[in-house]
């Protein structure tokens, strides 16, 4: 890590990631692509199955994120035998926890799954998927520490070739497993679970191999006997903890949405599976910049050059946004995406010309939805415990003044850009005689009179019905309270909250829109 972190190495790193999210989703791609020519049944019972087994793969995932900053401030300080025992740790806990795993899921999956999923068939399907897919856990998991230590050693290039390995032989056998080809039975969703597992076998065995011919695995002690060092383990888990919470959530919730869809039917349970096999796409450059951006942060913190951590993480963004600039160009082609981001300024060590690098980065993505923080120090985080807040409070108070500045101006245009557009919103509240229908949508008991729900407007006047009050609205891209607002002139008791209705825009502002009833 003695190297300046140019573009060039955040690419080397950044790449193969990106490659191997891409290859290893193709996965659950290659599925959805099989299972569609067996039935909707199939299909959507692959989708709470893999949603499920996806919540318990995140717990192990969010582990070996905390293993592998470890790992990569140890590379950094060059304290190489270090690396082994994190290694090792890592995998007796995840190996362990992938057994309580698999057994949580053999006792109470079948209980836990015949209360929440409606139809029969799509019960029976999903238990099929899952008595196979489960397996999988311990080998997906060893293999998320084989890739923890290649990322924070910084090789990630042998990431991207056994993804193809792993992808190769899981098409090969949903093909033969699914269908039954090449002599094998057709088994249908359980032949598709049964080629997933053994995937995740074929990839944690191309590691062990690998790593076994190919890497000087004893100047890291990979594979040297290593007693279980509990204290070890409970900073690895202090790290990771919270991490491992996260990404269980984030899937858990996927999978809630997935048992309200279900219960709509078996069709708009296969569609929405399709769907969102293919939008998830989206999602992997940031991931692979992401992790990027961790793996190099430990190494620099490693080797006792803090101060070139946010510099390094600036780069990192701007390079993951320049990647997504196709997105982009989708978002700029077809009408109704929305683009929106939150931004951090007064960052320690945060200069003027980083400042304005912010300023005009955000002229040119033009976010229709902006958010500004100044930043604060935090007891407990590397930036509290570690760096100078040496940003005065009155700069970073003007910096996040001037950007929302620039944004005001970016929101006005896009606003006006909508005048005279039909669009459907959601009725959120009455504003004026008679106080507020807020607490229907939100629960929010606060009470309408006085409020400046207009964010200083001079146009409030536009939204204004006869008896002096107009219902606040929000369109399908907007969030509550932090978002634009669309004024609808329309009598107390023309609307109510909760309700959908078509609106024509008739005025703007930066921050409000103003409408009419169609």
């Amino acid at each position: 890590m003695e190297q300046r972190i140019t573009y060039k190495k955040i690419w080397t790193i950044a790449y193969p990631i990106g490659i191997s999210l891409i290859m290893e989703h193709l996965i659950g791609l290659t599925d959805t692509a099989f299972l569609g020519r067996v039935g909707e049944v199939e299909l959507g019972a692959s989708a709470l199955g893999g949603i499920f087994f996806g919540a318990m793969f995140m717990l192990g995932l969010g582990f070996s994120i905390g293993a592998q900053i470890m790992m990569a401030r140890r590379n950094g300080e060059r304290r190489y035998r270090e690396i082994g025992a994190i290694f090792q740790q890592g995998l007796v806990f995840t190996v362990g926890i992938a057994a309580v795993l698999i057994l949580f899921s053999k006792l109470f999956s079948p209980w836990m799954l015949g209360r929440l999923i409606r139809s029969e068939a799509v019960y029976a399907a999903a238990l099929d998927y899952l008595d196979w897919r489960i397996w999988g856990l311990v080998f997906a998991f060893v293999s998320l520490m084989f890739r923890s230590f290649y990322v924070a050693t910084t090789r990630t290039r042998i990431m991207t070739l056994n993804s193809i390995v792993m992808v190769a032989s899981n098409v090969v056998l949903n093909y033969a497993l699914i269908f039954g080809k090449f002599g094998f039975p057709a088994l249908g969703i359980a032949g598709a679970a049964i080629a997933s597992t053994f995937s995740e076998f074929v990839s944690m065995a191309f590691y062990l191999i690998y790593t076994a011919a190919k890497l000087d695995w004893r100047k890291y002690r990979l594979f040297c006997a290593n007693r279980l060092r509990l204290k070890l383990l409970g900073r690895m888990l202090n790290v990771s903890g919270f991490v491992m919470i996260q990404h269980f959530l984030a899937v858990a919730t996927w999978f809630i949405f997935f048992l309200a869809i279900e219960h709509q039917g078996e069709r708009p349970l296969a569609v929405t599976n399709l769907v969102r096999s293919l939008s998830t796409f989206l999602f992997f450059t940031v991931a692979a910049f992401s992790s990027t951006t961790a793996t190099l942060a430990g190494n620099l913190m490693g080797a006792g050059r803090a101060g070139e951590v946010m510099p390094m993480a600036r780069k990192c963004m701007k390079f993951a946004y320049m990647c997504i600039l196709p997105v982009l160009l989708v978002y700029a082609i077809i009408p109704g995406l929305s683009l929106r981001t939150t931004m951090l300024v007064g960052y320690p060590g945060e200069t003027e010309r980083d400042f304005e690098e912010l300023l005009e980065f955000v002229r040119t993505a033009r976010f229709e939805r902006l958010g500004v923080f100044p930043y604060s120090a935090e007891e407990g985080t590397f930036s509290g415990d570690e760096l100078a807040d040496d940003v005065p409070e009155d700069v970073k108070q003007a910096r996040g003044d001037r950007l929302m500045e620039l944004q005001a101006g970016i929101s006005a245009e896009f606003n006006r850009g909508r005048v005279g557009r039909t669009e459907r919103v959601i009725v959120d509240r009455w504003e004026g005689p008679g106080g507020s229908d807020y607490a229907d949508v939100t629960g929010d008991d606060r009470s309408g009179s006085g409020s400046d729900i207009t964010g200083g407007s001079d146009c409030d006047t536009e939204g204004s019905a006869e008896d002096g009050g107009f219902w606040v609205c929000r369109s399908q891209w907007d969030s509550p309270e932090v978002d634009t607002e669309i004024l609808v002139a329309a009598p107390a008791d023309a609307l109510s909250a909760g309700q959908f209705v078509d609106v024509r825009i008739t005025a703007a502002d930066e921050y409000d829109l103003f409408a009419e009833p169609i």
